[in-house]
């Protein structure tokens, strides 16, 4: 019975948080989010280091995933040093010790991390019981490395849609701009993501709204 139950907590997750937009690796679909919406949509946009990663269950019995970030540059909101966020599910299935293998590990479509990567996430405002997502999921969690950066879609139409003066732009963010596909200069992103941020450089940005928070209640 708690494993019928557990295995319904985490199918009304993943329908929570699922939209159509952007198919996953295995047909889960999220709202597909250009760079405006990512901003839109996050409390926090976080620069820095994974430093630390642990699992359980909390006090409601609901697996987590708490990933600690050792933040170099807070782009949006205030958040410094050892940050600490509570994603939904488990890193990995787990022995429960009694025969049984629990296989709630965080559903398809959220953003993975691992010790020891250079991350620039935008994290969704935390929920009532206490999990933070990336905005956009999988979308709003890029990784930085050899100077680069790159979400877990490789960037596709990142810059979609979006409505800006090009004026106030760079030469190098004229042209980063212009792609829709592959990895960006990270110096150029975040210089960008935190220009737009303080002069609000979308003329035209989606309405903020906050992620719905999934059906918990265990039947």
């Amino acid at each position: 019975m708690q494993c019928k139950t557990r295995t319904t907590l985490i199918s009304l997750v993943a329908a929570a948080f699922v939209c159509v937009g952007v198919v996953t690796s295995v047909g889960t679909t999220v709202e597909k989010m250009n760079v405006a919406k990512l901003m839109e949509y996050s409390e926090l946009i976080l620069v820095g280091q994974v430093v630390g990663m642990t699992d359980g269950f909390d006090g409601n019995n609901l697996p987590y995933t708490d990933i600690t970030i050792q933040v170099s540059e807070a782009i949006k909101g205030a958040a410094g040093g050892s940050f600490v966020f509570r994603q939904f599910g488990l890193m990995t299935p787990r022995d429960m010790g009694d025969g049984t293998t629990y296989l709630g590990v965080s559903p398809d479509g959220f953003a993975r991390f691992a010790i020891d990567e250079l991350v620039l996430v935008f994290l969704h405002a935390k929920t009532s019981l206490g999990f933070q997502s990336a905005a956009g999921l999988l979308q709003g969690k890029f990784t930085i490395d050899d100077s680069q950066i790159y979400n877990d879609l490789n960037n596709a139409d990142l810059f979609k849609g979006i409505d800006v003066d090009t004026a106030l732009l760079t030469p190098e963010e004229q042209k980063m701009i212009e792609t829709n596909y592959g990895k960006c200069s990270e110096e150029t992103f975040r210089g960008f993501v935190r220009k737009a941020h303080e002069q609000n450089l979308f003329s035209s940005p989606q309405p903020k709204r906050q992620p719905e928070e999934p059906n918990y209640e265990e039947r």
